[in-house]
């Protein structure tokens, strides 16, 4: 039996940090070598294609001339790649997720069971490693929730599928709310992992604006290795940051509350001034 074809698609945009942490961690994935690995690099400044394949050398780099205008653009990109180039199954990562050293066995497990267990003109559903409380369950299935919606990071997607969905859903800024919403209205069920298996350690991105909002994976599989390492290290430095930040705003209001009440020392001379112009307007009238 032919081992299912699966393909580990990478969108990267700068953030170097978040990136080489990334790679360390993908490279402790068990049978990382049964997998191809792409990386779609989107015109990043800080860093040049050699660079990229030094970090990922079992990945084939692919480097856009010029920037797609954002991640969806960028997620659009490696579909439309791995529907053109690709077979199989695709595995989107974004560059700021740890990997459980199991990731490579469990997709390879998700896509074996799919596909023994399809049956004749059966719709497939897409899958994903990553759960996040951002999107609710709705139903329970087994090893999996059945969720609406869910973002990008984490898809586990059939060739099939991915083709159907850029067939009808053009991209966006929003474009991963697009594609589940199409998925939802066809009835392609959205089955997620009960434990997670990437985990988020990016604070800031178009998607992630803050440390305290971005998504967590729950029960995340593997803090192993170099894993706790590097979460706890950019968990450290989002933290810094956070306060950092939030001491920024305070200075903020500080100075705002400064020129206020300068403002209203102003006005309040100005007041005065002309309570003391009328008072003496009334003075002089009444002597006369």
């Amino acid at each position: 039996m032919t081992a299912p074809s699966l393909t580990i698609g990478i969108t990267t945009y700068n953030r170097r940090p978040l990136l080489q942490a990334v790679a360390v961690s993908l490279a402790q994935v068990s049978g990382l070598e049964r997998a191809r690995i792409w990386v779609l690099d989107d015109c990043s400044q800080e860093f040049d294609g050699d660079f990229l394949q030094r970090l990922f050398p079992q990945a084939i780099v692919f480097r856009a001339e010029r920037n797609s205008g954002g991640a969806d653009y960028a997620m659009h990109r490696l579909f439309e790649h791995f529907v053109q180039n690709g077979s199989g199954h695709l595995l989107n990562l974004d560059a700021d997720l740890l990997c459980s050293r199991g990731l490579v066995d469990k997709c390879l497990q998700i896509i074996g069971a799919a596909c023994s267990a399809k049956a004749p003109q059966a719709k497939p559903c897409l899958f994903s490693v990553f759960n996040t409380a951002s999107h609710p369950v709705l139903a329970e299935d087994g090893e999996f929730v059945v969720k609406r919606s869910v973002g990008a990071a984490g898809t586990l997607w059939e060739h099939g599928l991915l083709a159907d969905v850029l067939r009808h859903v053009p991209p966006s800024r929003k474009f991963d709310w697009d594609w589940s919403g199409y998925l939802t209205r066809q009835g392609v069920p959205i089955r997620v992992t009960r434990r997670s298996y990437v985990q988020h350690i990016g604070r800031v991105g178009q998607n992630s604006r803050s440390f305290n909002g971005m998504d967590h994976g729950e029960r995340f599989d593997d803090y192993g290795g170099e894993n706790l390492a590097l979460f706890l290290d950019h968990t450290r430095e989002g933290l810094v940051q956070m306060i950092a930040e939030q001491q920024a705003r305070i200075d903020d209001q500080r100075k705002a509350i400064v020129q206020i009440s300068q403002v209203v020392q102003q006005q309040g001379k100005l007041i005065n001034a002309l309570i003391g112009t009328v008072s003496n307007g009334e003075a002089a009238s009444t002597s006369n």
